[in-house]
């Protein structure tokens, strides 16, 4: 006689094709730069709070080597800030 599977055994079946396409989700965002939206989706998912998502989303991008360089910020806002000047320059 077969045995059908009990609900916890497909709920467990199903939370784990969950997970799995959360976390395809989250490095599919991480790829494409997209480290908000990433945490959003994992603030959905989960019901995490705003810190416990930024730490897992952080895990998932220096697990699959997908970390931000340093300095990566800081360069981002020099550039602004010389585009700002250029574009002031342009006007007066």
């Amino acid at each position: 006689m077969v045995e059908e599977p009990t609900s916890d055994e497909t709920g467990g079946e199903e939370s784990s094709e969950q997970e799995r396409e959360l976390a395809r989700r989250l490095v599919e965002l991480l790829t494409a730069g997209r480290k908000i939206e990433a945490v959003k989706a994992y603030r959905e998912a989960t019901g995490a709070s705003l810190r416990e998502a930024v730490e897992f989303v952080n895990g998932v991008a220096k697990e699959h080597g997908l970390s931000q360089p340093s300095g990566c910020s800081t360069s981002a806002a020099a550039l602004f800030v010389v585009a700002a000047l250029l574009s002031w320059l342009a006007v007066s």
